[in-house]
Order: C-alpha cells, then sequence, then structure tokens
C-alpha cells in the first residue's frame, strides 16, 4: 500500500491556481481515502513554484496528510521513508 507521494515541481513552471484548486478538491480526498499519509514537494527556489508549493501545504494544514518542501529530492526520499 502506498503511503507517500513525491511530487518534483522544478521543472513545472507556472502553474494554474485552478490546477491547484482541482488538486485540493479532487485529489487529495481521493489520496487521503486510500491512505497517503505525507506528500513532498520539490520545488525550486523561483516565485511560483514556491508560491504554489506554499499555498498547498497551508490547504492541507488541518488534513490527515503530512506535507513538506525539499529542494532536493534525495532529501525528500528520506523524509518521506522516516516513520
Amino acid at each position: 500500500k502506498t503511503l507517500f507521494f513525491l511530487s518534483d515541481m522544478r521543472k513545472e513552471g507556472l502553474t494554474n491556481m485552478d490546477d491547484l484548486k482541482w488538486l485540493v478538491k479532487e485529489i487529495i480526498p481521493a489520496a487521503i481515502k486510500v491512505g497517503i499519509k505525507r506528500i513532498a514537494l520539490v520545488s525550486e527556489e523561483n516565485f511560483y513554484s514556491a508560491l504554489y508549493a506554499e499555498t498547498l501545504k497551508k490547504k492541507l494544514e488541518n488534513s490527515l496528510i503530512q506535507v513538506r518542501i525539499f529542494a532536493d529530492v534525495i532529501e525528500a526520499k528520506a523524509w518521506l521513508m522516516t516513520n
């Protein structure tokens, strides 16, 4: 059973905020339902990527899913694999 999800957003470019709304409304409830416990977001140090990642993290603050933002995939994977 998958308990975590890693999203590497470094090459994603400009993201539409409607996509974020869809993610929060549709995907996150489905992720909670199937048992996802952690989401690691790998983000670049640019304004739009950071804004998207921070907004998603904030929207999930009161959910059952832990969210952390990383600059490095290896660190993100290490966090996901911890208990």
